[in-house]
């Protein structure tokens, strides 16, 4: 998990890689075509949001900054792993520990 200011260790970084690469994900940017990609050293976050209003938190995402163009792309933080999942393995209706 990343540190107080949300930055990111270098294994962290190469998680963040190898996480994309398994997936397929490590694909050339889709402004300049390049093929060199940069995980950002912060997390970042992008809000929640419903009709007319912006809600407190949101997803923590682990940004990519094209090395030429730098187009950046987002993915999420807690998928890649990098963040916890918030009541992971929880029952959505009742709040509990799904069983099984």
């Amino acid at each position: 998990m990343p540190d107080a200011e949300n930055k990111l260790t270098n294994e962290e970084q190469a998680q963040t890689r190898r996480w994309l690469e398994e997936k397929g994900a490590m694909l050339p940017c889709p402004a300049c075509g390049n093929q060199d990609w940069s995980v950002g050293e912060h997390l970042a976050i992008a809000p929640a949001y419903a009709p007319g209003v912006l809600k407190p938190g949101g997803y923590p995402l682990v940004l990519l900054l094209c090395t030429r163009c730098t187009f950046m792309r987002w993915h999420s933080a807690m998928m890649v792993g990098l963040v916890p999942i918030p009541n992971a393995g929880a029952d959505k209706t009742s709040g509990t520990k799904a069983e099984g």
